[in-house]
């Protein structure tokens, strides 16, 4: 029985915060702990672990929640020893775990034990919370008795003494801290606090991560007293402050195992600057990576023939490609680099492997490597490599010279003629043309390259001349591409490309056509589909050069104001373009002839693009189909991860055919009716002048629009346009789609005079021009107006709902007609329609921050949930958010929610309305879903309706969610089923039943459930008529059977403050 002061104090204490903040008391510590993440606090070297009742230790023996507490503080060790929270940088010495009953210590060095026998021992779920540690961890605590294998001691607080005895051994433990092993989590973090303390004069980005992968493998050691260290194997020196380092490595623990050195080693890369590494293109192969391209080459070359051949890595930077490879043997690692060649150097596994270090492109080859080239001159040579991937291949900016740029007399003079040097400007480019020549002056004859690049040079028309070069000597064998988002850093996201070659037996005299497939491979490495491409050839025209330029050659140009969209004048910066052609009407702008430049880089207008340097054209009557062909071909195709470098190409066989007229004829009409950013202003005053920017891609005739009532006459053109003329010459031609398509733009041109939605639009945009633009209209009336009503966007909705398919239509065509080569994915239970995954360049919402990715979170489940309940006619609001919180309560994620007792169930103001980081204002303003608001009598509610960028967070969703996909399924099936009300009243059930659990409520009963639900929640629950009693019974029945029983993971549901909060 508790009969002293701090004992009844103790005892007294109603929940865990009052034993937290009466201990901290006693300790004299309320004002000098520190909170960090959702720690009970760390002070002077000790973790604090509060509890309110838990009951650590009773009749000698300890209990379950002694090991679920150590548990949960480990943890906190382990997210510590990955520099995951807050500022800790170090570990504290040791465990303070007590409850209001009693409370024990453990050092912080036994946990580290503890923590590398249950990885050994078992498989532990360190994303959980903390709060709810893998239950695997706790049971085998118990069934390994750490405490009393530990002789760790328990205090009972029976009394001030006990209580004071606890306090003073609190107060004086000292022990050794645990050091943080650097390990594959970890090693980034701590590279920072490395470079920190013992930078010194260096600046070179690679000489400083060279020190600190050689330091953690123990190849420095100090020079007598002094501050030097040395590295004996390469003479490095490198001086430091000796006493800190001494202090660093007490601290922290060098990796102890191959492995981890290995995966070290393997992304040293990940220790550069990012900037650094996108300048150079120097990206190290992933070791996943690495292993995928040995499988390829398993399929193609023989093992007897891997055995015995020599291995050559020109480009080796952290020779991934065999760092976890059976094949050391007979190894050539040359590099550039001096850092990576002191690296490779000290590398023990790579101890029978010559390593040299030297400009493979411009100089002669060390002795060393001369003399293995003659030694296995019968063997087999396999050059495997992964070059920068930038065009240029030099170093980081500021270089006065580039090792790797080349001239003329790169290229031998027998050469010359077949390739030039624009044909070989990608550094993989180079590197093949030089191994081409050493393989061909040892007169190999068994010979393979297997190479990382870019996909540029089978697809680009620039390289067409290095490709017949290279494949008239060598045949394709097998490949894969991989996103490049795979390779940690990289910018942007786009296609790495692995290919295995094989020498030819003799050089072709001419390159034969080839189709080149390979296999697509997602960021996880699963395999999704197949790509095929079409390499440049003599057959094949690229579709820019379609674009009829001849007419343009007799014609004088005129000075004409240059625009930046459909109604500005182009004011940012230096004018590049301000001329058009005698007799034009309109501009294309066009760089180059890829997907990846068929968004900004491909503009249609009815003035010059000022910010246009030479990549455009001008629009006349004689190129105004073969200009059009072009815009709405390459517009068809969307950019995806896997195809940006793409180039579209026809062959002379379709241009000869009659499907070329059809497919022209679908391309023009589109572009008309699409309308890209062509506008009719008027008279538009600029330099001193005044110039007519008039609308001549308008479909609708004179005669149709002289009928509109309440034109303005005096605005009308005073002839037919040019596109309205070439409608009317093809219309017999027109399909069913192609007339409908063409009828829906003409009821929203004339909609939006007749029913005055023109006089309230935007004046800077010209609507009220009869000739304006779609995007003149579409920009300048829906959205430039808030209030529209149904009837107004419904026709809208059409045209774009048409525009959209006949665009579907011709991309067809253009797959059909292999004017692009499409990427064919394979069906499976998260891609059940076999399209496209789209990856993180597509995503709207990129995070910056570590709350950016929180949101990001919150937005991937609210898109999962509405993706999947779309046309669930009960979801709105309230049910969107309970669903949200029964995802949130089960899941392993943090989603930094904050829920409240409200009216309609457990909610979080903020994580909905607020005003900046809503999910509602997210989804919309990242156009993933919009929120509509319908009025039914005096009843309003809000729908959700899917928008265009919904499909990428539902696949981010299955990235991030991945372990609790299936537990999400289940709840959004489950409440499928129910309409508001009964959602309501199951996810406040839950909540109430969860709270009880959490609050370590003991034999609870349906009866405790529905009292708290009743009479503890929230006024607006007392109502009998809402919640009657019997039916909230035959809910908690229904709910079991179900399966929705809670436990007791989340925090508490607090009771809404009776002042009103408001969440922004």
């Amino acid at each position: 029985m508790v009969s002293s002061p701090l004992g009844v104090k103790l005892s007294g204490a109603s929940c865990e915060k009052e034993v937290e903040n009466i201990w901290n008391k006693i300790l004299g510590i309320s004002d000098k702990i520190k909170y960090i993440k959702n720690s009970d606090g760390v002070w002077n070297e000790r973790l604090f672990e509060y509890k309110f009742d838990a009951n650590f230790y009773t009749k000698g023996e300890w209990r379950h929640t002694s090991y679920k507490a150590l548990a949960q503080a480990i943890y906190y060790l382990k997210r510590i020893s990955n520099l995951s929270i807050g500022d800790l940088k170090s570990l504290p010495e040791v465990l303070v775990i007590l409850d209001r009953n009693g409370g024990f210590m453990v050092p912080s060095q036994q946990v580290e034990r503890i923590i590398g026998d249950a990885e050994d021992g078992l498989t532990v779920d360190w994303m959980r919370p903390a709060s709810s540690p893998d239950t695997h961890l706790v049971d085998w605590l118990e069934a390994n008795k750490y405490f009393e294998n530990f002789g760790i001691s328990y205090y009972q607080f029976s009394s001030d003494q006990h209580i004071n005895e606890f306090k003073r051994a609190v107060l004086e433990a000292e022990h050794e801290p645990a050091k943080i092993e650097i390990d594959e989590e970890n090693f980034i973090g701590i590279y920072t606090l490395w470079k920190q303390l013992f930078l010194g004069t260096e600046d070179n980005p690679r000489q400083i991560a060279d020190n600190y992968v050689l330091d953690i493998n123990l190849k420095f050691q100090f020079v007598g007293d002094t501050n030097i260290l040395i590295n004996l194997e390469t003479d490095r020196r490198w001086e430091v402050p000796r006493q800190s380092y001494e202090d660093f490595w007490k601290y922290y623990k060098r990796p102890p195992s191959v492995s981890v050195q290995q995966y070290i080693l393997a992304h040293k890369d990940c220790l550069y600057d990012t900037e650094t590494r996108n300048d150079t293109g120097d990206f190290y192969t992933p070791i996943e990576v690495a292993k995928l391209s040995n499988k390829y080459i398993d399929k193609f070359v023989s093992l007897n023939e891997q055995v015995n051949a020599l291995w050559w890595d020109p480009a080796a930077g952290g020779a991934n490609l065999f760092i976890q490879s059976p094949r050391k043997e007979n190894v050539i690692l040359s590099t550039l680099e001096k850092p990576d060649y002191r690296t490779l150097k000290s590398i023990t596994a790579f101890g029978k492997s010559t390593i040299e270090r030297f400009n493979f492109l411009k100089e002669k080859f060390p002795k060393s490597i001369d003399k293995q080239l003659k030694d296995t001159r019968k063997k087999p040579l396999i050059f495997l490599l992964n070059p920068p991937f930038n065009d240029q291949s030099g170093h980081s900016k500021g270089k006065e010279e580039n090792p790797n740029q080349i001239d003329e007399s790169f290229i031998k003079s027998e050469d010359i003629g077949q390739i030039s040097l624009r044909t070989i400007r990608g550094a993989y480019v180079k590197f093949l043309y030089k191994i081409n020549s050493i393989i061909e002056e040892a007169e190999r004859t068994n010979a393979y390259v297997g190479l990382f690049s870019k996909t540029a040079w089978l697809t680009g028309s620039d390289y067409k001349q290095f490709f017949e070069y290279w494949h008239k000597r060598y045949e394709f064998c097998n490949g894969f591409i991989v996103s490049s988002e795979v390779f940690r850093g990289t910018k942007g996201n786009w296609p790495v490309m692995f290919s295995l070659w094989k020498k030819r037996d003799r050089i072709l005299e001419k390159a034969p056509s080839c189709q080149i497939k390979l296999d697509i491979f997602n960021k996880s490495l699963e395999k999704i589909g197949i790509k095929k491409y079409h390499a440049p050839s003599d057959w094949q025209i690229r579709l820019q050069d379609t674009i009829d330029r001849e007419c343009l050659k007799k014609l004088k140009k005129k000075k004409f104001v240059p625009l930046k969209n459909e109604y500005q004048v182009y004011d940012s910066g230096k004018i590049y373009c301000q001329h058009l052609h005698e007799g034009s009407f309109g501009y294309l702008r066009t760089i180059s002839n890829d997907i990846q430049n068929s968004g900004s880089g491909l503009i249609l207008m009815s003035a010059p693009y000022g910010g246009s340097n030479a990549n455009g054209v001008s629009v006349v009557k004689e190129n105004f189909e073969s200009a059009l062909l072009v815009y709405g071909l390459r517009k068809s195709v969307p950019q995806e991860w896997h195809n940006d470098k793409d180039e579209f190409t026809l062959s002379n066989e379709l241009i000869k055919s009659s499907k070329f007229g059809q497919l022209k004829r679908k391309a023009v009409l589109w572009s008309i009716l699409e309308g890209g950013y062509t506008s009719s202003l008027g008279k538009v005053k600029w330099d001193g002048s005044s110039y007519d920017v008039r609308n001549e891609f308008f479909a609708m005739p004179l005669s149709e629009l002289t009928e509109i009532s309440g034109i303005d006459s005096s605005k009308l053109p005073s002839d037919d346009t040019v596109a309205s003329k070439w409608v009317e010459e093809n219309r017999s031609n027109f399909t069913l789609l192609e007339l409908e398509c063409l009828n829906a733009y003409k009821t929203l041109m004339i909609y939006t005079y007749e029913s005055g939605l023109r006089l309230n639009g935007d004046v800077k945009r010209k609507v009220m021009m009869p000739d304006a633009s779609p995007r003149q209209i579409i920009n300048g009336i829906y959205r430039h107006s808030e209030k529209l009503s149904q009837e107004n966007k419904g026709v809208l909705e059409t045209y774009l709902r048409l525009v959209k398919k006949l665009q579907d239509n011709l991309r067809s065509l253009v797959y059909r007609y292999d004017i692009i080569s499409e990427a064919i994915f394979f069906q499976s239970e998260s891609n059940p329609t076999g399209t496209p995954p789209k990856n993180g360049d597509v995503l709207p919402f990129t995070p910056q921050t570590n709350f950016d990715k929180v949101l990001e979170k919150r937005l991937a489940l609210t898109s999962y949930i509405v993706s999947n309940l779309k046309s669930d006619p009960n979801l709105g609001r309230v049910k969107l958010a309970k669903i949200f919180y029964m995802c949130d309560v089960i899941s392993t994620h943090d989603f930094r929610t904050k829920y409240l007792r409200e009216a309609n169930g457990p909610l979080d103001q903020g994580l909905i309305y607020n005003k900046k980081n809503g999910y509602e204002r997210l989804s919309s303003t990242y156009q993933i879903f919009q929120t509509k608001e319908e009025k039914k009598g005096r009843v309003t509610r809000y729908a959700y309706i899917p928008d265009e960028n919904i499909r990428p967070m539902v696949a981010r969703a299955r990235t991030l969610f991945d372990k609790d996909l299936a537990s999400f399924d289940c709840i959004i099936k489950i409440f499928k089923k129910l309409d508001v009300r009964q959602s309501e009243i199951v996810a406040t059930l839950y909540a109430c039943w969860n709270d009880l659990i959490n609050k370590k409520v003991k034999d609870i009963s349906d009866a405790m459930i529905v009292d708290e639900f009743k009479n503890n929640w929230h006024e607006d629950k007392k109502d009998s008529r809402k919640f009657p009693k019997g039916k909230l019974m035959l809910a908690l029945g229904w709910m079991r059977k179900n399966n929705l029983i809670p436990l007791g993971k989340g925090k508490v549901v607090k009771p809404k403050p009776s002042r009103v909060i408001v969440p922004f």
